[in-house]
């Protein structure tokens, strides 16, 4: 369940609301239907999910056809208990969403694309669950260019912005040219 929800970006009432018409283990999609806004979407399910989720539907018995036949309240009791076994601080179901859009945007896709697989009507939402960590944004960043801005940067990592003296653009975001 944690699997399927944290490969496909979904809300833990779109997760516990899946029935097995809802999945196509052979295309690879999900199909989430009436999600939050009343829309239908369809998102990609990634090769692990759909094969951990093919053994899953062999073995179990489903009294009423959802896959995950569990209220969202007991979805954040088992991670709450995964997490005390884990020895790592709670997880709401949420964060793995949020955890989804950060691992899709590194990959690159456009983010009006992202936004249709997460069922987001604006990609303004969208971008709020991008939280970029400080390891991929120090790759992204150029490498350090020493005395340039004239600013001892901490972390060795240039800023472009435009120097006060001529005007040159040499970086951005400078903070310490916001004092």
């Amino acid at each position: 369940m944690q699997l399927l929800g944290d490969s496909c970006g979904l809300r833990v009432g779109e997760l516990v609301s899946l029935t097995k018409e809802d999945v196509d283990l052979d295309e690879g999609f999900v199909t989430v239907r009436a999600g939050k806004g009343d829309k239908d979407r369809f998102v990609p399910m990634d090769g692990l999910a759909a094969g951990v989720l093919r053994e899953y539907l062999a073995s179990a018995d489903l009294l009423d056809n959802r896959i995950f036949p569990l209220s969202p309240q007991r979805v954040w009791q088992m991670l709450d208990g995964l997490s005390d076994a884990a020895g790592i601080p709670h997880i709401h179901p949420h964060q793995l969403r949020h955890r989804f859009g950060t691992e899709m945007a590194k990959t690159g896709i456009e983010i009006r694309e992202l936004a249709d697989i997460m069922g987001h009507s604006s990609v303004d939402t969208t971008q709020g669950y991008i939280g970029l960590d400080m390891d991929f944004l120090r790759r992204s960043i150029a490498p350090p260019i020493p005395g340039r801005c004239g600013h001892d940067h901490q972390d060795g990592y240039r800023r472009l912005h435009r120097t006060p003296e001529t005007g040159e653009q040499i970086a951005s975001h400078c903070p310490l040219l916001r004092r």
